[in-house]
């Protein structure tokens, strides 16, 4: 399951007895994105003291990314089927800001701004880009000093 943005936590049992074969050696557990040019990644886990459990972390994932996952057990004699699993990562807030913002007014007596923006760069989104929030704050123009 997915536990932040770039983190997916795996878990997996061993085959059961009736499909084991042998003594599992080691897991190969592959991952990649589902995007096209998403580069397939593996690890090879070796099995210490007969360990049954197995959880590693696959970490410096992409955010609202879709990852098919692979894991397949390994004895001295070979490696058995592969076991295939979809996860999804969530969204994540942009990691960048609006780019070109520009503000103008009509007139020097003007009560409103015209305010533009380009969206952030698109690898930066990190998931579909719902809202913009606009904060503003005035600014007092008669700074005269006065004498009372």
């Amino acid at each position: 399951n997915a536990i932040s943005p770039n983190t997916i936590n795996t878990t997996w049992e061993p085959p059961t007895a009736y499909h084991l074969g042998g003594v599992i050696t080691s897991y190969t557990l592959t991952y990649a994105g589902r995007e096209r040019h998403s580069l397939l990644k593996t690890k090879f886990l070796t099995v210490l003291n007969g360990s049954i459990y197995i959880t590693p972390a696959l970490t410096d994932l992409q955010e609202d990314t879709h990852y098919l996952i692979s894991v397949r057990a390994n004895t001295s004699v070979g490696a058995g089927p592969w076991t295939y699993l979809t996860v999804h990562t969530p969204e994540d807030v942009p990691s960048s800001s609006v780019r070109n913002l520009t503000t103008s007014t009509e007139d020097q007596n003007a009560t409103s701004i015209f305010v533009s923006w380009e969206v952030p760069i698109l690898n930066d989104l990190n998931g579909i880009l719902v809202n913009y929030s606009i904060n503003y704050s005035g600014i007092e123009i008669d700074t005269v000093p006065r004498v009372i």
